[in-house]
């Protein structure tokens, strides 16, 4: 069995987008070898997963790019930026292909259909458009959404449109109908990530209530959750395994195991990843693995999960262990459940609409916008990653080729043809440390000794001549001259017997040695051991400026912690604003974070202001807190601050309670503008990364 330290590992970390900071990124759902990156910078880059070096630069957009995706050959991609307009690239011809215009606000999500020339996209106002990308235009605008979209996922079968977002509702459109087919709306909290069953009409969502749920799209009804106690923080990303009996999920530092009937959590995988803004997983069938790749500021880090190392494969019975360590067969798209599978696709899949074709041009504003080659570049870095992988597109196998019963001509013709699908074609390793190894004694050296290029000094022994044959007529090396030439070897190097030096004579030209000419060294004296004090006072020595920082502030959070209890989680709130130390204050709102039970308007009016201040920091950690728990505050009670203020003296009489909770109100609202003003900076939101971008699309809701 393999052990915890190889159920997992860091692949690759490297620095994608600079200056500025990473938004976003996407696998290849096919082979999981491909990933896209796209940052502030406004450009999307490629990679090859388990390489540190970019293959290709796209560029085009004229804002930061928020949403990136392949579609189901990994041979076109889609990106969406922070002005609405969607850019998708062939990138087997290396040009851009459309570029989509008519959302109002960022596109926060993408997805392109597995077989059809048709992509949908998710956007921050909570409308979804679906786009004909051969006519160049909307076909059709998908609303009832309150709150920005935060996935857009077509089905297997390319029928159904699923869309979700932060309003607690999750809806199901007919691709063909134009309407739409089902709606779950008794959601307790918005979703974060869609993933489809592979074969049956099943789906699993994660919510930001630390669950993760199972909903039938045959009955369209919930079959099952997670406890809210089996996940520290809310899931970011789900996937299922290929044969369809269990579900991964991202969950702060760890990776969740999930039975999917009955519902039950099977294993905590812990990955660290949880510093990282996990952005995809993919589940590679063919070798049963699972790449996670993540993002901070502008770096970009991929994981490695060995899933046949992990529940419920770690212990399966003979039969069991065959049937889930292989590819599903798509022949027998069924479970075990009895549930119905999705209809088979149709290549010619035309959505219907009720809407002329004039109309369905003008259903999405603007509609597609001639593509300008000069507005887009594309800049290709390796040409040689490249070729290996989007220019030969006949010989490159990216799913597992049939298997053949003889070798020979079948076996070669099996064979990857280029040096990428040979690489692809192989599992990831975790790394190996080097380990010491004593070194091998002279009878091994022998017996590891090349054949030498030029004779020995030493004569050989003579050695029975062999019999004469022509140059162009012998026959390949056999076992028996192998074996020949190592004697001769033994002989020669067991000829050469160590002699002491003589410095009296004249040396022969091979006992010249350059420690001959050269001064001998004396060895220095040798000190005495130092004691432990003795290397405690080294070390402290040069760092009394950061002891004595560090001391500041554990007496400054002792004397906060010593006020805090259960009741009194104001009074400590207003120990630490008055201490007035920034180290201190990101403390405090870190353990407010980590527990949302705690704010109340009344704590959430004191700390906003200190807040506001922390978006003028030069440290990135601190904006990045100061943003997290802004957007926690807005989350709670923007409600509450809208409708409070809009009804302010509207009502007559005077009730204390009611001024004093507009009067905080105000105090929250105008804290929030002032961020929203500081969040117009490109580096203080490029600061803030993805949670800063978050919490600018809440404050623009705000406003009143």
């Amino acid at each position: 069995m393999m052990t915890e330290a190889k159920k997992c590992w860091k692949l690759t970390e490297c620095v994608a987008h600079t200056p500025g900071s990473v938004t976003c990124l996407s696998l290849g759902q096919l082979t999981g070898s491909i990933l896209a990156t796209g940052g502030d910078d406004k450009m999307v880059k490629l990679w090859v997963v388990g390489r540190t070096s970019c293959i290709m630069s796209l560029a085009g957009h004229t804002a930061s790019v928020e949403s990136l995706r392949f579609n189901s050959k990994e041979d076109k991609l889609a990106a969406g930026s922070l002005s609405g307009v969607i850019k998708i690239w062939d990138l087997n011809e290396a040009k851009l292909m459309r570029s989509l215009s008519g959302h109002k606000a960022a596109v926060s999500c993408l997805d392109l259909h597995p077989f059809g020339d048709f992509a949908v996209s998710g956007c921050a106002d909570g409308s979804a458009k679906l786009w004909d990308i051969r006519r160049k235009g909307c076909i059709y605008t998908y609303k009832g959404h309150t709150e920005p979209l935060t996935c857009v996922k077509f089905s297997p079968d390319g029928r159904w449109v699923v869309t979700a977002g932060q309003d607690s509702v999750i809806k199901i459109w007919d691709l063909e109908a134009g309407k739409i087919q089902a709606e779950f709306a008794e959601l307790s909290a918005g979703a974060t990530d869609l993933s489809f069953h592979p074969s049956v009409l099943l789906m699993a969502a994660a919510f930001q209530d630390k669950t993760v749920r199972f909903l039938d799209l045959e009955l369209f009804q919930s079959i099952g959750s997670t406890l809210e106690t089996d996940m520290p923080t809310p899931p970011r990303r789900i996937a299922f395994n290929p044969d369809g009996n269990s579900v991964y999920a991202s969950c702060g530092d760890t990776l969740k195991i999930i039975n999917v009937e009955p519902t039950a959590l099977l294993e905590t995988v812990p990955v660290g990843w949880g510093r990282l803004t996990l952005a995809d997983l993919v589940v590679s069938a063919r070798h049963n693995q699972l790449i996670g790749a993540g993002f901070a500021h502008s770096s970009v880090v991929t994981y490695v999960v060995d899933v046949k190392s992990c529940a419920p494969y770690v212990t399966p019975a003979p039969a069991q262990a065959a049937a889930v360590l292989s590819p599903p067969d798509k022949d027998r798209p069924t479970t075990t459940s009895g549930r119905k599978s999705f209809n088979q696709p149709e290549p010619n899949l035309v959505p219907k609409t009720k809407t002329s074709k004039k109309k369905a041009a003008l259903a999405g504003g603007a509609g597609a916008a001639s593509v300008d080659e000069e507005s887009s570049e594309m800049q290709i870095h390796d040409p040689e990653a490249y070729n290996d992988i989007f220019a030969p597109k006949r010989a490159l196998r990216r799913s597992p080729s049939p298997p053949s019963s003889s070798s020979g001509a079948g076996a070669a013709a099996s064979r990857p043809a280029h040096a990428f699908a040979a690489a692809a074609a192989k599992p990831f390793t975790p790394p190996t440390k080097e380990s010491p190894t004593k070194p091998p004694d002279a009878g091994d050296q022998r017996r590891a000794a090349p054949e030498p290029a030029s004779p020995p000094p030493q004569p050989e022994p003579r050695q029975p001549p062999p019999q004469p044959s022509p140059p162009q007529q012998q026959p390949p090396p056999t076992r028996d001259r192998a074996r020949s030439r190592e004697r001769r070897a033994e002989a020669a190097a067991a000829a050469v017997t160590p002699t002491p030096r003589n410095n009296g004579g004249a040396p022969a030209a091979v006992s010249v040695s350059v420690s001959d000419f050269l001064p001998q060294q004396q060895q220095p004296p040798q000190q005495p051991a130092e004691s432990d004090e003795d290397l405690v006072s080294k070390f402290r020595h040069p760092h009394q400026s950061f002891m004595s920082v560090i001391g500041a502030r554990e007496r400054h959070l002792r004397r906060v912690r010593s006020m805090w209890s259960a009741d009194t989680v104001k009074t400590a709130v207003d120990c630490a604003l008055l201490i007035q130390d920034s180290a201190v204050l990101i403390d405090l709102l870190n353990v407010l974070t980590a527990n949302q039970s705690l704010w109340t308007l009344d704590i959430s009016a004191a700390l906003l202001p200190a807040i506001r201040d922390l978006f003028n920091s030069k440290h990135a950690s601190y904006v990045e807190t100061g943003a997290t728990a802004a957007l926690l505050v807005l989350r709670q009670f923007s409600t509450l601050i809208k409708s409070t203020l809009s009804a302010h003296g509207l009502s007559p009489g005077v009730d204390l309670s009611r001024e004093d909770r507009a009067q905080r109100c105000r105090v929250c609202y105008d804290c929030f503008m002032q961020i929203s003003s500081a969040l117009a900076s490109p580096d203080t939101l490029s600061k803030a990364g993805q949670t800063g971008r978050e919490l600018r699309m809440f404050l623009l809701q705000l406003q009143l």
